[in-house]
């Protein structure tokens, strides 16, 4: 349901902004939007699951973990923009 989905972004969000507070992730992470990902990233399990009935969550736990890690890193807008500019030229 919203109700539900709206407690779990709340959720997410108050523990990376506190993971952030703690110095635990750094300050520049765009935290909505790893809060957005996380959860499109879960809705994609759940319906794979829903139409897989040999889909196991678990073979897909490490690269998970990985792309969370990688979205907690943080980045300047520098970077970002950097990051940005190397993909469209690497795309040409």
């Amino acid at each position: 349901s919203a109700s539900f989905d709206a407690d779990v972004r709340k959720w997410l969000g108050d523990l990376l902004r506190a993971a952030a507070a703690r110095g635990d992730i750094p300050g520049d992470t765009d935290l909505e939007a790893v809060v957005t990902m996380l959860m499109i990233i879960a809705d994609g399990v759940w319906w794979r699951r829903a139409l897989d009935r040999d889909f196991d969550p678990k073979t897909v736990l490490p690269i998970f973990m990985d792309i969370t890690r990688h979205m907690l890193r943080g980045q300047s807008r520098a970077g970002h923009a950097a990051s940005v500019s190397a993909i469209k030229e690497n795309s040409k």
